[in-house]
């Protein structure tokens, strides 16, 4: 199950916030402070944080600055009083969202709803990557060798993530198909795959012809 923390200092709040996160099948743990939110984190992992900004006993952004090692954490930022600063701050600190208090349920819940989809495609990829690595396949490449092995480890590592990935290699060793695996196996899957070589482009149209006149 899909597990959410929620760090709010207002009852009613939180109360709210957690029947939102239950409703769209969150497993919630609560807390009204900085150091319950840290007792929290050392007991267990979250794939969402919905965190205050303002807490009795310090301040939700330095709580967000330890949360910078947690990739697969979302954490969205709840404040009655927001600045353009603090906003700024707390997307350099990892933040996802920052929204103000009164939450919209509707905002609320698309961002449940996306983490929740997000998770799902995850492991349908991992899934689906074990199976076939036991075949000694990855997407369209073959091979089983503990070489081919540390190059799907590589694909796996970068595919989940929103990363711009280089591939290098000679001519005829696999470049395209590695940046189509890559692609199959990350969370935009569902939508189109378009190689374009762009050696074959003219340097005075190339810019129109990715972006438009």
């Amino acid at each position: 199950m899909l597990q959410a923390l929620i760090v709010e200092d207002d009852a009613v709040v939180r109360l709210t916030l957690a029947q939102a996160a239950e409703a769209e099948g969150f497993g919630v743990v609560s807390c009204e402070s900085v150091a319950g939110a840290r007792g929290a984190l050392e007991k267990a992992s979250f794939d969402i944080v919905l965190l205050d900004v303002k807490l009795p006993d310090g301040s939700g952004l330095d709580l967000l600055k330890s949360l910078q090692t947690r990739a697969a954490t979302e954490v969205v930022l709840l404040t009655a009083h927001g600045s353009e600063q603090d906003s700024i701050e707390a997307r350099q600190f990892g933040a996802s969202t920052y929204l103000k208090k009164p939450v919209s349920e509707s905002q609320l819940k698309a961002i449940l709803a996306n983490v929740a989809r997000a998770h799902e495609l995850k492991t349908e990829v991992e899934n689906l990557r074990d199976e076939l690595r036991n075949l000694g396949q990855f997407g369209d490449i073959l091979g089983s060798s503990q070489v081919m092995q540390k190059l799907y480890d590589k694909i796996t590592r970068v595919a989940p993530t929103d990363a711009t990935v280089l591939i290098v290699g000679e001519s005829g060793t696999g470049k395209e198909m590695v940046a189509k695996t890559i692609h199959e196996f990350s969370l935009r899957r569902t939508g189109p795959y378009l190689p374009i070589n762009c050696g074959a482009i003219a340097p005075n149209l190339i810019e129109s012809e990715l972006f438009g006149h």
